[in-house]
């Protein structure tokens, strides 16, 4: 136990000096904030379907007509960051709410698209950096991405 401190404590020191002092802060933030993420198997399919399908995902995870917000589940599926700030399509990358940048509320989604998978990574970031659930949301969105990338046309 005293040597993972030691070299925590080390490790803290190295990023506040090469930080600048200035920047520690927000370095902390970048390391410890709430996320997950996953590559995913998905069947071929056709380029134009991507976007479309990240769309979908999108508002099936965070639609909360059946749900309340202050209940469990209205909790787990709310805080979605709706506003898509990335449709790279050559890249064929797709992100919401300045998805790079720290410090920002809410559940925000990366997906990027290789032929034969998807990397799917999410942004879960609360008050205080309370973790919004980024292992259920991610769990919630690749279910649904997948499924709808997995449908036949």
């Amino acid at each position: 136990m005293k040597k993972a401190l030691k070299w925590i404590l080390i490790g803290l020191l190295i990023i506040f000096v090469f930080t600048k002092y200035d920047r520690f802060p927000e370095a902390l933030i970048v390391i410890f904030e709430p996320r997950a993420s996953g590559k995913f198997d998905i069947k071929s399919h056709n380029k134009e379907k991507e976007f479309q399908c990240f769309e979908y995902a999108l508002h099936s995870v965070s639609d909360m007509k059946n749900f309340q917000p202050d209940t469990e589940e209205g909790w787990r599926r709310g805080n979605w960051d709706k506003n898509i700030t990335k449709k790279d399509f050559s890249k064929r990358l797709f992100e919401t709410g300045e998805f790079g940048v720290p410090n920002r509320i809410g559940k925000r989604v990366r997906v990027h698209y290789e032929d034969t998978y998807a990397w799917i990574s999410i942004n879960a970031t609360g008050i205080f950096m309370m973790d919004l659930g980024a292992d259920i949301a991610l769990e919630d969105f690749s279910k649904a991405l997948i499924e709808c990338i997995n449908k036949k046309d």
